[in-house]
């Protein structure tokens, strides 16, 4: 049986010029982005999945229960950290994320 696995990419900074201490720069959702969805360890039948994020920044897909490795797959200079997700998550679990370093300064 699958699990729904769910996570958001966010971009950030993404305000123009310097940071400027008061004025808030929160990530963003990053729209368009590929996402790699690969199982880590024994794959057990499982496959890697490539997804899109929505406009929101979030992707989802229907994935056997195990451990899989989730990275952006963004060109340079762009610096994303992979994400390992465990499958089933808990009930309530807070969505997962991978903050992305635009690079902008």
């Amino acid at each position: 049986m699958g699990a729904i696995a769910l996570g958001v990419v966010l971009i950030g900074p993404v305000c123009p010029g310097p940071e400027i201490e008061g004025r808030p720069c929160p990530p963003m959702p990053w729209a368009g982005v590929r996402v790699s969805v690969t199982p880590e360890g024994a794959a057990d039948g499982r496959r890697s999945h490539e997804l899109l994020t929505d406009a929101q920044g979030r992707f989802a897909a229907e994935l056997a229960v195990g451990r899989w490795r989730v990275e952006v797959l963004a060109g340079k200079p762009m610096r994303c950290p992979s994400l390992l997700l465990d499958l089933p998550r808990a009930a309530g679990a807070p969505l997962p994320s991978i903050d992305c370093d635009s690079g902008r300064r």
